[in-house]
């Protein structure tokens, strides 16, 4: 089963958008992969699904962009950009690979500047 998440997005703000209630003890209904698209340059970090997770992680406060010569573990999308992470249930090269798949629990967002939509298709 899908589920299908807008953000609809104010200028430096941070978010958190969860694909699973805290607390849910039910990786069965946790997705595997996230396609996601905005429609204005902001930073993303997929959560991933854990029972321990009882309380909805705080939305970032400030740019998690890094410094010069610094790793943040965040990624960049550019506006218009869609980018899909993990690999869907069922998929084949699940199968054939014997692949231990990823299970996803929340995103973390943080807008750059300008009104805009962040779209999750979670499967």
């Amino acid at each position: 089963m899908a589920i299908y998440k807008t953000l609809n997005m104010a200028a430096t703000t941070g978010y958190t958008v969860s694909l699973v209630p805290a607390g849910s003890n039910d990786s069965v209904n946790a997705p595997t992969e996230l396609q996601i698209t905005s429609t204005v340059a902001c930073w993303i970090k997929a959560l991933p699904f854990s029972v321990l997770n009882v309380l909805v992680p705080s939305a970032p406060v400030a740019t998690p962009a890094p410094g010069v010569g610094v790793v943040a573990d965040w990624y960049h999308m550019a506006a218009g950009q869609t980018i899909v992470l993990g690999i869907k249930r069922g998929s084949k090269s699940v199968d054939i690979m014997k692949i231990n798949l990823e299970y996803f629990q929340f995103v973390q967002v943080w807008n750059e500047a300008g009104a805009g939509e962040l779209k999750v298709v979670a499967v």
